[in-house]
């Protein structure tokens, strides 16, 4: 289930977990929001919101905007804020270099001295552009001091309750020169009443789209073509994007998760865009990690390619694929798909396991050799693995990969063989991580700052029959600080606690079973009680082992306090 830890960090403005989408966002970003309206108090400005979307149960979205990119070239006015197609793709582009992972999740634009709220033609532009349910928007009156947020209820724009303002650098300090007051000083939140949106005559948005020219503007005007609404939502669907320009025409790739390819066209000399709504599909490709376009020398004329790295094919079981296309030069259309996969996307050796293969796959399409490919062990594992063969060609192959035993030290040996495809300034590269266990009883001693014993408690008398000497019960905290398992996932502990003092306390060794998140504290409860004849009066002095992955160990020695 999806919640918000509301820390000493976060701000809590208004009632946030009552809206239909629950918002949360960087302060960083909040900040930066009313210091770009600070910085233009005579017009109008915005941006994009970039972030992460989650989506609990129950169908709540949970929006966590990360940053704000700002339209800084943006033209406007007084009452208008014009997203013309270069701001576009240069927003688009401080997105794909500077926030990788990020998608965008949302705009934000100032009413200069006019106050927080939203007209018809507003909820018409983010209705064409921000169309996704997680989609927000944000108005932001600087000089007012207000900051309000919108969203999508079904098919209604409402606005949210509250938000969440989070601390990312907590001391950290905005230019003295501008005060960044709480939202709520100000009547910030809008009436949930749609009509108190729309009918607020003296503002309102027109969205052209004159060479994916986006208007934002607070003051209607007549005979205004309406934008193709395929086009901004291209713009804003959250694919991975990337651009190419040849001759006088700018090729944007759009590269959606379902493995579908639009393509918007932009001539650089009459600014006119058109869209090819699909100019691929490889419906077989799992999420997409990133895209890119890439020029080889093959013989001729420099040649465009569209490289696609993607988590997997859905319809194996292998790991990354890479996956190119040429580009026509003329019409920005894809040819000569070639798909290149590394499998298994993990090696991993036991014991007495000292070899694998790596399979190598590598299509050729229409005759197009494959850009080379070749693997190098990183420094953590170049001294005991070997590749029992030439690790670097153009075709499919499989590679035999062994350990040496000999140079492994204590412990669990972890690396990564890299993946390099492609012509070396690329720069495209798989990881294979690769672990390896070396047979032997050691024991590897894991700090404090990794997993530990919190605390003891007290010995509580349990309930015994009359002559029989009575048992107490204790309890062991134990926390799991940041430890995972060879999978990178939860480990199981074992919890084995014994008694030093024998001779006054006696207890059941039985090891405890308990699987605990990253971060998770739980208690796990142990009984003792005194040993046949004692009449020892000091307390119980426990020694308390933590053992997972068969070889890591946690000890702590711990004296029980008195009965109660």
């Amino acid at each position: 289930m999806n919640h918000i830890n509301v820390s000493k960090n976060t701000k809590v403005y208004g009632h946030p977990d009552k809206g239909h989408v629950v918002i949360t966002i960087d302060k960083k970003a909040h900040d930066a929001v009313y210091v770009h309206g600070l910085l233009n108090p005579n017009q109008e400005v915005g941006g994009l919101f970039v972030g992460n979307v989650t989506q609990d149960e129950n169908g709540k979205h949970y929006v966590d905007i990360v940053a704000a990119v700002a339209a800084e070239s943006a033209p406007g006015t007084r009452t208008r804020m014009q997203f013309t197609g270069p701001v576009w793709l240069e927003m688009l582009d401080k997105v794909q270099n500077g926030y990788p992972g990020l998608r965008v999740v949302g705009w934000y634009h100032t009413h200069p001295n006019m106050g927080v709220f939203l007209s018809d033609d507003d909820v018409t532009a983010h209705k064409v552009a921000f169309s996704n349910p997680w989609h927000v928007a944000a108005v932001c009156d600087p000089l007012k001091r207000q900051m309000g947020f919108f969203s999508w209820k079904g098919e209604e724009l409402r606005s949210v309750e509250g938000f969440y303002v989070k601390e990312s650098n907590i001391g950290g300090q905005t230019d003295g020169k501008y005060e960044l007051p709480d939202p709520l000083k100000a009547s910030a939140y809008v009436s949930t009443n749609r009509t108190a949106i729309v009918v607020i005559p003296l503002l309102c948005i027109i969205f052209i789209l004159i060479g994916l020219t986006v208007f934002f503007a607070l003051r209607q005007s007549p005979n205004q073509n309406k934008p193709d609404p395929a086009i901004a939502q291209a713009f804003t669907s959250g694919a991975e994007t990337c651009s190419y320009v040849q001759s006088n025409k700018l090729f944007t790739y759009f590269v959606h998760n379902s493995g579908r390819i639009q393509m918007v066209i932009e001539d650089l000399d009459t600014g006119k865009l058109t869209l090819q709504s699909q100019v691929y599909s490889i419906p077989e490709l799992s999420r997409i990690i990133r895209v890119s376009v890439h020029e080889a020398d093959i013989g001729g004329p420099k040649q465009g390619y569209l490289v696609i790295e993607s988590e997997q094919l859905q319809s194996s079981q292998s790991g990354p694929v890479i996956v190119s296309a040429m580009i026509e030069s003329s019409t920005g259309k894809l040819t000569a798909l070639n798909r290149f996969s590394v499998s298994p996307d993990t090696l991993n050796f036991g014991a007495n396991e000292k070899g694998k293969n790596l399979e190598i796959s590598a299509t050729d399409a229409n005759g197009i050799n494959n850009p080379r490919w070749v693997i190098n062990p990183d420094e953590q594992c170049r001294d005991w693995i070997s590749l029992n063969d030439q690790a670097s060609g153009y075709v499919s192959k499989k590679l035999a990969v062994s350990t040496k035993s000999d140079q492994m030290q204590e412990g669990i040996n972890a690396g990564n063989l890299i993946v390099s495809y492609g012509p070396e300034d690329w720069n495209i590269r798989l990881t294979v991580p690769v672990q390896a266990e070396k047979e032997t009883s050691r024991v590897i001693t894991v700090p404090e700052d990794k997993i530990r014993v919190t605390r003891v408690g007290n010995m509580v008398s349990e309930l015994a029959a009359p002559g029989v000497d009575p048992s107490y019960q204790i309890s062991i905290w134990v926390k799991n600080i940041d430890v995972l398992d060879y999978n990178n996932q939860p480990p199981t502990i074992t919890i084995i606690a014994s008694c030093l003092n024998t001779g006054c306390w006696m207890m059941v060794p039985l090891p405890k079973n308990v699987m605990l998140q990253r971060g998770e504290e739980r208690e796990v409860p142990y009984s003792i009680r005194r040993a046949p004849g004692s009449q020892c009066t000091e307390l119980p002095r426990l020694n308390i082992r933590l053992i997972w992955n068969l070889h890591n160990e946690y000890q702590k020695d711990w004296e029980v306090s008195g009965a109660r």
